[in-house]
């Protein structure tokens, strides 16, 4: 039998029409006593006599293998990292030959696929038992890790199906009933027929990582892990394999190239660096929401249906559906900014980058990028080419870089740098500066909303600088470039709208 620990039954919202029905909708109303110890214990059934319940027809077939048992580990590790709850095996040292878990895992027949207990006082709770070779090789990605592993061992934690309605808790919002929000629901993709259900995802194309309602539900009955990676932490993938690095140590390669994963990171000042594709990217750290690696195509995006028609027809390519999104990021647990992800370093690509209510650092790097800061004090850095940085509400520096950029502030007290191209710099409500340097050729200029007597022109380098009407206009000039201050008459300006330096 398995090994016995108390459990507790929790009350559930049945408000099936508050904003997080989609976090209600996976929970059962029971969980494991931790309160006392956040300690687990998980084994592995390898024999029958193992079994003290009855078992409706199931047989036990076989323990597990070395993969099974190395794609649990991995799970528990992952769901360690997420809330406030920690697992050891026994069973397997000297003198613990008949210790079993409070959670069991084994290879059964006489089910369809798989099945887990929940938390509760029967013999049975916290088994999880998985039909015999179908779940053998779960790599990472795969049907039977995410669909066997990690939906099995939600199950045994307290998650119920999110497209089934249990207890008055009511069904995941539509939007949300998707592997790209939780493992634990059929559907593949939102709207996916419940015909297909079991037909969609391609070979190794499903969730590598419990994804953000699991995620949040898990944290509202076991509360929330800000110790994981609560350093500065930089993330970073590959395109050949999509595997995921964490600071440089890789996370385990996926069985194919293809990124679909939810980050939960505990603090620090933490960095998407996704500097090595050449793709066109939307990248966002707003929580609950996605960054896409190829915004114009479909590289590394999990082919969510394979080319299934409603009827369970194969019918190829006019089926597809791809998932969204690459990378997902949690949700914030009881508004805890601890684990926003505050900066990213986009590609070499045309991308779209925006910040959250931290103090983001965005980088474009070598092609035609966006920036926008939105909420904090941001830093956005467009680099070589033609760029366009909206910093939002909070005080922020711009940085243009080389190529002819749109610079555009927001509410706040912004940091204006151009850069070598000829830019186009909007300060907007606060009292901005805008940066020039004598020394370096700046190009020609303008800022269109530049207040005499607010704003300030920040002049570095010596040399000398004048200024002249040009109609309705104010042209600055210095020996390696100029700026134009529209729609600002000439005898409004004088010195004290300077800073030299």
């Amino acid at each position: 039998m398995a090994g016995e620990r108390a459990y507790i039954s929790f009350s559930i919202d049945t408000d099936t029409g508050d904003a997080d029905q989609s976090i209600d909708a996976l929970l059962e109303g029971q969980k494991w006593d931790t309160s006392s110890s956040t300690l687990i214990t998980y084994s592995f059934i390898d024999e029958a006599s193992d079994i003290a319940y009855d078992t409706g027809g199931l047989t036990f077939a076989n323990g597990f293998n070395s993969a099974q048992m190395a794609a649990v580990e991995l799970a528990f590790s992952m769901l360690a990292e997420l809330a406030l709850v920690t697992f050891d095996e026994i069973g397997d040292d000297p003198g613990e030959d008949n210790a079993d878990g409070t959670l069991r895992f084994g290879d059964f027949e006489g089910l369809y696929t798989a099945y887990g207990f929940y938390p509760y006082s029967d013999e049975a709770a916290g088994d999880m038992a998985f039909k015999d070779g179908q779940y053998e090789t779960p790599d990472i990605g795969s049907y039977a890790f995410a669909a066997g592993i990690l939906h099995e061992i939600g199950h045994a934690m307290g998650l119920k199906h999110a497209h089934e309605e249990a207890n008055g808790t009511g069904l995941i919002e539509d939007r949300h009933d998707s592997h790209e929000y939780t493992v634990m629901t059929y559907h593949s993709y939102v709207g996916q027929p419940d015909s297909i259900r079991f037909l969609a995802n391609a070979p190794g194309h499903n969730p590598q990582s419990f994804m953000m309602l699991d995620i949040a539900a898990l944290q509202r009955m076991y509360g929330a892990n800000f110790e994981t990676n609560s350093g500065n932490t930089t993330y970073t993938f590959s395109t050949k394999t999509g595997e995921m690095f964490v600071n440089g140590t890789g996370q385990g390669t996926p069985g194919e190239n293809v990124v679909l994963r939810t980050i939960w990171d505990g603090g620090g000042k933490d960095t998407y660096d996704l500097s090595n594709y050449d793709t066109a990217m939307l990248i966002d750290l707003e929580p609950g929401f996605y960054s896409t690696f190829d915004y114009h195509g479909t590289a590394q995006r999990a082919e969510l249906n394979d080319g299934y028609a409603d009827d369970g027809t194969f019918v190829g390519d006019t089926a597809v559906v791809f998932a969204q999104g690459n990378l997902y990021n949690a949700l914030q647990f009881e508004g805890d900014k601890r684990s926003l992800i505050e900066n990213a370093i986009g590609g070499s690509g045309d991308d779209g980058i925006y910040g959250n209510s931290a103090n983001n650092m965005l980088k474009g790097g070598g092609g035609k990028d966006w920036l926008f800061g939105f909420g904090g004090a941001d830093d956005l850095i467009g680099g070589g080419k033609r760029d366009k940085l909206s910093g939002g509400g909070g005080n922020d520096e711009l940085f243009g870089g080389g190529g002819r950029d749109r610079l555009k502030g927001g509410n706040g007290r912004d940091d204006f740098f151009g850069g070598k191209g000829n830019d186009k710099h909007t300060g907007g409500k606060g009292a901005d500066t805008f940066y020039f340097d004598t020394t370096v050729r700046s190009g020609k200029d303008k800022i269109t909303d530049f207040e005499d007597g607010k704003d300030m022109i920040e002049i570095a380098g010596g040399g000398k600088v004048t200024w002249s009407g040009d109609g309705d206009d104010t042209v600055v000039v210095w020996n390696k470039g100029q700026v134009t201050l529209l729609g600002v008459d000439e005898g409004l300006i004088n010195n004290d709208d300077f800073n030299f330096v």
